[in-house]
């Protein structure tokens, strides 16, 4: 099949492929943008049949290869059909009630509605300790930090009572739908390389991409040269009869492997965030890893370069020479279907935008090339004249890492480059060198270039600077992306972010030249002279804008009521850690009366104030001090102190250096240092949007006075008041008052309650 229409006479149709990159719980960032885009596309395909734009490839990743594989299963109930025909509320910065469209509920379902941390009657949350009583009770070690059984049964929910309900293929969609999953095979796969006089090179690969070929949804006929080439036709998801049902539970659930349960278990296994999440089995066949029958199509085993699998001119079903590396399956028998499963976990470990899978699905062949060696893909046209596909990323993170020259002068430099910092560093460094393309980087480096764009989380610009394109607009973007699973107002601020940051995307950004032939068949352009065109033009409810989401925040109540199900899940931690590791009856219990008396609560305030101290300086928490500071200031008759403010970065940092130092009082020179220590690991503050750190200098002493003066201005019962003392050298001191703790005597009689009890 060739990479465009296949039926003579239909005109030429723009070819787009769609990556989503890791997001943990900013999955509901991408689910929006996803959301979005599918309505956008099904409302063009409607108004402009001359011109048809049609989604080919979905690439994915983490929370990306879960949103992906979760479009495949929402599209079956139509776009707004079934669980999809709703409208969520929410107001804007100015409290104006606003209302945005979802189109896929599935999608929406599992990433704004299912995934909390604690759960409540109808929900398992990440808190739950079942997945842990089972573990102790086998004696086998602690799964993971967080409940995987919660990510289970959200996904049954979400999943639930999915059937073919459009009935119809649409016609945005290509046919077949090509789809990839990326995973990281812990075992990997092994590929020998020979050398002369028999000597031999073994490698592991372990960055997985599980390639699914959807048929049904889509109804445009279109191939990939690529694909064909290395005899790649993935693992086959047939959509059944218009009105059946699909059955989307887990395998053991269904009772036999379907290709619809391995789409799950690998949309599942892609998103298994290490230690957070458990790691999954991934059952595969060998035939998924490499072609071993030449008679057969692959299941998989296309890698992203421009070598093929098999020399030109052969018979299919002879035996040809092979011109890829082949996997070394051992004492295996290989086999197709020989069994080649691994343990997973996230696919961002090694690749966490994969969006090379996506470019080279839409990458045509070379007139005349033999597919073999380089050269015989031509590349995607570039020119806003010319191009006709392109893949479009949607990452939640976009900042990556930032250079920092060091010094040994430095004494968090000299600290880094002892042993733990090295072995601390040196994972850091493994992780993003196995994420590091060159080939991607130096493609991507034009910004003309018409053949790849990205959405991102943005803002428009402020006044004279530039668009903010950072996840610091997200919330679900602290915690490393952690913390849309503490309250789903988070979620539904970033699926509305999202969904506005597409519409404007498609309306400024996704554009081509008026004169290029994909417009031939269209109507005049309303343009200014040298303006270009939008390749999706809105119109309708799609047109008028969408409003930004006003940031939502906890409350300090709302986040201490985490505190039971945090300590519940810390016990449930401990119980099984102690029950793997089968120590002496002696250290048992011993480390159980460490663990009642001390080590429990200890636990529990730490990642209590961690997450405070997260949400604080993210501009998650509300904080409640400007309006309490000035009518407590007026009726003592006073001004608050000048250029004092609570809602800068820098001062909420402040007050997130207090918080994490719990009854620990904090000298000036140790404030002054961690906010050093921020604004280096952020790079240059000038460059940096309004909620990261980016104000007052670091040895601004007199400012950070004003701002511990302003808190200790609080009420008594405040609990951001900050009181004064001394360090224990006598240099001045602050703390937060409420975490300064009882006296010894209290502790000690607290102690001996636990211990009696």
């Amino acid at each position: 099949m060739s990479d465009a229409s296949s039926e003579p006479g239909d005109p030429p149709p723009f070819l787009l492929g769609l990556t989503l990159a890791g997001s943990v719980s900013a999955g509901a960032y991408l689910a929006g943008v996803v959301d979005f885009l599918v309505r956008a596309l099904e409302a063009h395909a409607a108004a402009n049949p001359d011109r048809p734009v049609v989604l080919k490839v979905l690439s994915g990743t983490s929370g990306g290869g879960t949103s992906a594989s979760l479009l495949v299963a929402s599209l079956l109930d139509g776009i707004g059909g079934g669980e999809g025909a709703k409208t969520l509320a929410y107001v804007d910065p100015d409290g104006e009630a606003r209302s945005c469209g979802i189109g896929l509920g599935r999608l929406h379902r599992l990433w704004v509605e299912e995934l909390d941390l604690a759960g409540d009657a109808a929900r398992t949350g990440m808190l739950d300790v079942e997945d842990l009583e089972a573990a102790c009770a086998a004696g086998r070690p602690i799964p993971s930090l967080l409940s995987g059984l919660a990510i289970d049964r959200a996904a049954d929910r979400a999943l639930g009572g999915a059937r073919w309900r459009r009935g119809r293929p649409y016609p945005f969609l290509a046919r077949p739908l090509d789809l990839f999953v990326t995973t990281t095979n812990l075992q990997g796969v092994v590929y020998g390389v020979q050398f002369a006089a028999g000597a031999r090179h073994a490698m592991s690969r372990h960055g997985m991409a599980r390639h699914f070929s959807v048929e049904g949804l889509g109804a445009h006929p279109v191939g990939s040269a690529w694909l064909d080439a290395y005899l790649d036709a993935g693992v086959r998801i047939e959509t059944p009869a218009p009105g059946e049902p699909v059955d989307l539970r887990a395998r053991e659930a269904v009772g036999a492997a379907t290709a619809w349960t391995e789409l799950r278990e690998s949309a599942v296994a892609s998103g298994a965030f290490p230690v957070g999440f458990p790691a999954r089995f991934v059952p595969t066949r060998m035939g998924e890893h490499a072609l071993l029958d030449p008679a057969k199509p692959g299941e998989g085993g296309a890698w992203p370069l421009e070598a093929a699998r098999f020399r030109e001119g052969t018979d299919p079903a002879a035996t040809r020479p092979n011109v890829m590396p082949a996997p070394d399956w051992g004492a295996a028998d290989p086999a197709p279907d020989g069994d080649a499963t691994y343990v997973a976990i996230d696919g961002g470990v090694i690749n966490n935008e994969p969006f090379e899978y996506a470019r080279y699905t839409l990458r045509r062949a070379r007139e005349g090339a033999a597919r073999e060696g380089v050269d015989w893909l031509a590349p995607n046209p570039r020119d806003a004249k010319t191009a006709d596909r392109a893949v479009i990323m949607v990452d939640a993170f976009p900042e990556g890492g930032v250079f920092g020259a060091v010094s040994p002068g430095n004494e968090d430099d000299v600290a880094a480059a002892g042993l733990p910092g090295v072995i601390g560093g040196m994972f850091a460094a493994l992780l993003a060198q196995a994420r590091f393309k060159p080939a991607e980087l130096v493609a991507a480096y034009d910004a003309a270039v018409k053949s790849r764009f990205m959405i991102a989380p943005s803002r428009d610009p402020l006044g004279d600077e530039a668009p903010v394109y950072s996840s610091s607009l997200l919330a679900c973007g602290a915690m490393g992306g952690f913390s849309g699973f503490l309250d789903r107002r988070f979620r539904e601020h970033d699926f509305i972010l999202g969904q506005r940051n597409c519409q404007r995307f498609l309306a400024r950004h996704f554009t081509l030249h008026p004169e290029n032939p994909f417009f031939a068949a269209a109507g005049p352009w309303s343009g200014a002279e040298g303006e270009e065109r939008p390749i999706v033009e809105l119109t309708g409810p799609l047109a008028e804008p969408i409003a930004p989401p006003a940031l939502p925040k906890m409350t300090l109540a709302e986040l201490e009521a985490l505190g039971p199900g945090i300590l519940g899940r810390a016990d449930g931690l401990a119980r099984t850690a102690l029950a793997s590791a089968a120590p002496g009856w002696l250290v048992r219990i011993g480390l159980r009366a460490w663990w009642r008396l001390a080590g429990r609560d200890q636990a529990g305030a730490l990642v209590l104030r961690r997450l405070e101290a997260a949400l604080v300086e993210h501009g998650l928490m509300e904080l409640a001090l400007e309006p309490e500071l000035r009518r407590a200031l007026a009726r003592a008759d006073q001004a608050p102190p000048p250029g004092a403010t609570l809602t800068t970065p820098a001062r909420r940092k402040v007050l997130g250096l207090l918080i994490l130092a719990g009854a620990r009082p904090l000298t000036l020179a140790e404030i002054g240092k961690g906010l050093a220590r921020a604004r280096r690991r952020i790079g240059d503050p000038d460059a940096l949007p309004a909620r990261t750190l980016a104000d007052a200098p670091t040895d601004d002493a007199t400012a950070m006075r004003e701002l511990l003066d302003l808190l200790a201005a609080c009420p008594q019962d405040h609990p951001y008041r900050v009181e004064a003392t001394a360090a224990p050298d006598g240099t001045p001191a602050w703390r937060l008052a409420r975490l300064a703790g009882p006296g010894v005597l209290a502790r000690v009689a607290t102690l001996i309650g636990r211990a009696v009890g």
